[in-house]
C-alpha cells in the first residue's frame, strides 16, 4: 500500500515525506534483515528476538512499555479448563522462562506481575507458580476421577505462536495423564475459530498501560471479548468499578482485586510482556511513539 502525501494537511509544512510505502512480511527474521540491508527504513516490531537482533546490528529500537502481555487462554466454557484444578495444574507445570528461551531467546520479559512497577495500579501478586509436584498431583487427581487433561492448543502458522505451543507441548510431555495436542490454522481459519469459541487453548493478548478498557473487555463475564469464558461475580464487580471510580484510590483498590482474582482464577496463563515497538534505520528521523506501538507519520523526515 502506498500513501502520498496530502498537501492540503492541517498542519504545513507536515507531513515531510512525499510517500509512505507500507509492506506485510510476516517473519521476524526477515523484517530484520530488511532493515539491515536498507531495504526498509522503518519495522513495526512485536519479537523480543528481533528487537535484540535489531539492536546487536546497531539500529535503534523504540518501546512502549505496558502491563499484561500475551497469555495462554484456557477456555472455561469446555473441559478440560472448566474445572479449576486443570487450569491450576497446567500453570504450574508450565516453566515461562523455558518458553523465553525457546522462542525468544531469553531476550523476552516474563511478567511476574500484572502491572510493571512503574504503574500506579502495580501490586505485588504473582502471577507465576512453578510447581511441578503440584502440578502432577492435580493431573493424578483428576485422572482417578475419570478426567484426564487432554486438550488441544489451536495456534496460528506466525513462527512465534506455533513455537510457543510446541515448547507448551513438550515440557507437559514430561508429566502423566496429560496430553497436548497442537493444531496450527492460518488467520482465515484461526479468527473463525475463536470468534465461535472453538477451542481448548489459544494465545491471545491483554496488554494494559490503562487497564480499564483492555481487562474489562478480556475478562469480564458479559464482554464479547472475553475468550476464556471466566465468569466471577467480584471480578466483574471489580472490573466495573475500576471503570466508573471517581478517584485514583478507588481505582488503585479496584484492580488490586482484580488481579487478586485473575491470579486465584487462572483464566490465562501470561507468559511474555507484549514488545510494541519499532525498529529505525540510520537515515529516518522525527519517530514518535502513541497508543501501543504506532509511530506517529507526519513529523517523520529522511536524511540521503
Amino acid at each position: 500500500m502506498k500513501l502520498e502525501r496530502n498537501p492540503g494537511y492541517w498542519d504545513a509544512p507536515r507531513p515531510y515525506l512525499d510517500a509512505i510505502e507500507l509492506r506485510a512480511v510476516s517473519d521476524a527474521n526477515q523484517r530484520v534483515n530488511m532493515m539491515v540491508s536498507g531495504g526498509a527504513d522503518l519495522a513495526s516490531e512485536s519479537s523480543w528476538a528481533a528487537l535484540a537482533k535489531a539492536e546487536q546490528a546497531g539500529l535503534a529500537t523504540d518501546a512502549v512499555p505496558a502491563g499484561g502481555g500475551q497469555y495462554l487462554v484456557m477456555n472455561t466454557r469446555r473441559a478440560p479448563f472448566d474445572d479449576p484444578r486443570a487450569r491450576e495444574a497446567v500453570s504450574a507445570a508450565v516453566n515461562l522462562d523455558d518458553i523465553n528461551t525457546a522462542v525468544f531467546e531469553g531476550h523476552g520479559e516474563v511478567p511476574d506481575t500484572l502491572f510493571p512497577e512503574s504503574s500506579p495500579f502495580h501490586a505485588d501478586i504473582p502471577l507465576r507458580q512453578d510447581d511441578p509436584e503440584r502440578a502432577q498431583q492435580l493431573f493424578d487427581e483428576l485422572a482417578a476421577e475419570g478426567k484426564p487433561v487432554e486438550f488441544t492448543f489451536t495456534a496460528t502458522s506466525l513462527v512465534e505462536i506455533r513455537s510457543v505451543a510446541e515448547s507448551l507441548q513438550a515440557q507437559l510431555a514430561a508429566y502423566d495423564n496429560v496430553d497436548v495436542q497442537v493444531e496450527v490454522l492460518d488467520i482465515a481459519g484461526y479468527m473463525p475459530r475463536t470468534a465461535a469459541r472453538d477451542f481448548d487453548m489459544i494465545i491471545w493478548a491483554a496488554d494494559s498501560p490503562e487497564p480499564d478498557t483492555t481487562l474489562w473487555n478480556a475478562f469480564h463475564s458479559t464482554s464479547s471479548g472475553n475468550h476464556t469464558g471466566i465468569s466471577d461475580p467480584e471480578l466483574d464487580a471489580a472490573l466495573d468499578a475500576g471503570r466508573t471510580g471517581t478517584s485514583g484510590e478507588e481505582r488503585v483498590a479496584a484492580y488490586r482485586t482484580v488481579q487478586e482474582r485473575l491470579a486465584e482464577l487462572e483464566p490465562g496463563i501470561w507468559y511474555i510482556r507484549s514488545a510494541p515497538s519499532v525498529i529505525t534505520g540510520q537515515n529516518l528521523h522525527g519517530v514518535q511513539m502513541y497508543a501501543l506501538g504506532s509511530p506517529i507519520p507526519d513529523g517523520m523526515w529522511l536524511t540521503p
